[in-house]
């Protein structure tokens, strides 16, 4: 399959702290790459990366992302406006935050077509309107006037207007209900099958990744722990947390235990060794499937990734 995002050993810091540690991902033609963690774990920060839209006080460090061949992060501003909505876009957590109360939400799909230099932005708007299957009589109605679900139709007409190759989805049925969550994810497979588009998917949810994932990466305190298929068994213990205690795990991200030398989740591991606290685990690789944990180690499968041989 082609390749269309290339992130390698990226990393961004807030003041002395890491954000995101050296993490590292592929993305091709027409996968869903379901990013999961939890708050706190970096998950948004990476995302606005590839967008070059990090907040104020977050600072690239390291790494590189390479996007169809182009390298993002030595993109001049001109290019970045025509990649932004037109070959990149994005899904916000929040449509009703993501909409302007002002305008009405068609008009909001005809300005983003236009930005993008469409021959008839109105046209393509209503086209979008009715690819998400939003009947007609809505496209002149205000944000307000709307349902949730309706709204993040609203979000995704607007991000698959102009035909991105890469469409981000940043946690966009967390305020949904259960069934307007299904809405949802089916409709999202449905376009990205009928325009063969690639998907990253941000969730805190695992279950619902392993349903609508081609697959799965792990972010824990800002390391890409584990990334595998769903058809795969997960091998991290943060992963099997995540999967199957049912817990309330918010409290693992906002640790932070800077004397630490070994791994990040030692001190909540529940099979944690003295060799996790004194030295970091390696990556380790088995075909497809990534784990940086020394459990990998006792596995014939995997064998150790020398990160120094990385392309940074």
């Amino acid at each position: 399959m082609k390749k269309i995002l290339s992130i390698t050993s990226l990393s961004v810091r807030h003041r002395e702290r890491m954000i995101l540690n050296r993490v590292s991902l592929e993305i091709c033609e027409g996968e869903v790459f379901c990013l999961v963690g939890e708050s706190g774990s970096g998950k948004t920060t990476l995302a606005l990366s590839l967008l070059r839209l990090l907040p104020p006080g977050l600072s690239l460090c390291g790494g590189s992302i390479f996007f169809m061949g182009k390298d993002l992060l030595k993109a001049s501003a001109k290019e970045l406006f025509y990649i932004r909505g037109k070959e990149i876009s994005m899904v916000f957590q929040e449509p009703s935050s993501y909409l302007n109360p002002l305008f009405t939400v068609g008009y909001q799909i005809i300005e983003t077509a236009a930005a993008a230099g469409a021959s008839n932005p109105e046209e393509a708007a209503i086209q979008a309107f009715g690819e998400v299957d939003l009947p007609l009589k809505f496209f002149k109605s205000y944000p307000h006037q709307l349902s949730g679900g309706m709204q993040q139709r609203v979000a995704i007409a607007s991000a698959l207007v102009n035909r991105p190759r890469l469409l981000i989805a940043d946690e966009p049925t967390t305020a949904l209900d259960v069934i307007t969550t299904e809405q949802i994810l089916s409709l999202l497979d449905y376009l990205r099958k009928k325009f063969s588009l690639s998907v990253l998917f941000i969730t805190h949810n695992l279950p619902l990744a392993f349903r609508f994932a081609t697959k799965i990466g792990i972010l824990y305190r800002g390391e890409l722990v584990e990334s595998f298929s769903p058809a795969s068994q997960y091998i991290h213990p943060y992963t099997a947390l995540l999967f199957g205690s049912g817990k309330n795990l918010a409290g693992y991200c906002s640790s932070d235990d800077s004397t630490l030398t070994g791994c990040t989740f030692y001190q909540f591991c529940p099979e944690r060794e003295r060799r996790c606290a004194e030295e970091k685990p390696k990556i380790f690789l088995s075909g497809t499937h990534a784990v940086q944990c020394w459990k990998a180690a006792s596995q014939s499968s995997f064998s150790p990734l020398d990160r120094n041989n990385e392309n940074a």
